[in-house]
């Protein structure tokens, strides 16, 4: 009796263990499954790497070797090769299945050239699909830059998705970015390094971090905004005047903000983000008719709007800024010889995460500027309010520029 009461005992003891262990690995199973794109994944259909027609280039020096878009497109070719093959390589090395397979499939190179507003999203995804694959990963070089300045700069900037056709889950996206420079040779013409010997060496480093991110499912937080748009100013035509002692309200044209409103956001980014060029910005505005004031409702962004200049450009963040509010006050002495203008003018700024249309970062600063003139004519009294306007809202976006500083080095601390 004895025997059979220590024996249930212990086949209750067996019992809950053996459940207790099934719960926890089922639990890890699905803390696991969304941290990690790939967790429990067999098969993978890995994607050519889509890569844009239109390439990026600086001009280089006369007495250096030239930088041409047929160079730079075939250095993106190789790079875009050198990515594919890497990625193959360690998923392949994780035990991972990848179709499709190199021979015969049409992907030996490992490169798809996409043109402007084609993504070639939907094509992989419907050859993805069709194989019954657990998951499909999209693979896109997003730049190869050359840059010529005292030394010789190839960067490479590769992104991925990782979508599971089966539950029509997405995760991403993964962005890995990786550059290297060589110096000039002293005695003959061009540099200790080939082009082409960067242009490898930046694809693979891209694309082993590019694969580390994708098996733990992490990333830095700047790791994501490699290339940034800014966008001009969004600036009134007239300010607000407040006249003499009785507050008499009228309109001052301020035209030496429209002159300059391509300028007066100027912000500090991380040293591996890459600044959209101003005539770029204006082409992807013009074809897709937007102005300037179409991004904003009132003195709230208009995010989507947003969203869709991010995508034609291929940028990560688009920064944009609008003087909210600018009133000049003008106050005569009591002799009447003398007149002083003070400005007050508020400006709002907006960084916007185009990968989940959200604010990366906003806010709303205020300057202010006083100017004292005797009275001369009407023609330099408005000369010395515009100026007035001018310098309070050069203030403010001072103010703005050192808020985005604080939150750059405040990000870099949490890391």
């Amino acid at each position: 009796m004895l025997c059979a009461r220590e024996y249930t005992w212990l086949i209750a003891v067996l019992s809950i263990g053996a459940c207790s262990t099934r719960s926890v690995a089922q639990l890890s199973q699905a803390e696991l499954g969304t941290s990690s794109p790939l967790a429990y994944v067999r098969t993978v259909f890995l994607s050519p790497v889509l890569t844009p027609t239109e390439t990026s280039s600086r001009e280089a020096r006369a007495d250096r070797l030239p930088v041409t878009v047929d160079h730079v497109r075939q250095l993106t070719a190789l790079g875009a090769g050198v990515a594919y093959r890497t990625l193959r390589r360690h998923l392949e090395a994780s035990g991972t299945v990848v179709l499709p397979p190199l021979a015969g499939s049409g992907y030996d190179t490992g490169v798809q050239w996409i043109s402007a507003g084609d993504d070639g999203e939907k094509r992989i995804l419907e050859e993805g699909s069709r194989l019954s694959v657990d998951a499909i990963v999209l693979v896109r070089l997003d730049t190869l830059s050359v840059r010529d300045r005292l030394y010789r700069e190839v960067s490479v900037r590769l992104s991925a998705e990782v979508f599971r056709p089966r539950d029509g889950t997405k995760a991403g996206p993964y962005s890995s970015f990786s550059a290297l420079r060589t110096a000039p040779r002293i005695i003959a013409k061009g540099f200790v390094r080939r082009d082409e010997q960067l242009a490898e060496e930046v694809a693979e480093n891209a694309a082993r971090e590019l694969y580390v991110m994708l098996d733990r499912g992490t990333q830095e937080a700047e790791a994501a905004e490699r290339r940034a748009a800014v966008l001009p100013a969004c600036v009134p035509a007239v300010a607000v005047l407040r006249r003499g002692r009785a507050a008499v309200l009228e309109t001052l044209a301020v035209p030496m903000l429209g002159r300059n409103a391509d300028i007066l956001l100027q912000l500090e980014m991380e040293p591996s983000c890459e600044i959209v060029a101003f005539t770029h910005i204006a082409k992807a505005m013009r074809e897709l008719k937007l102005s300037i004031e179409d991004l904003w409702h009132g003195d709230t962004p208009d995010i989507y709007k947003a969203a869709v200049i991010g995508r034609r450009l291929r940028t990560d963040v688009v920064l944009l800024s609008r003087v909210v509010s600018a009133t000049v006050e003008a106050m005569p002495t009591p002799d009447d010889r003398e007149e002083t203008f003070r400005a007050e003018v508020t400006v709002r700024c907006a960084a916007i995460r185009i990968s989940d249309g959200t604010y990366l970062w906003d806010a709303t600063r205020s300057g202010s500027a006083s100017t004292t003139i005797r009275h001369l004519t009407t023609t330099i009294h408005a000369r010395r309010a515009d100026q007035a306007v001018w310098d309070a809202t050069i203030n403010a976006y001072g103010q703005i520029r050192a808020a985005w500083e604080e939150f750059l080095k405040q990000r870099r601390k949490r890391q």
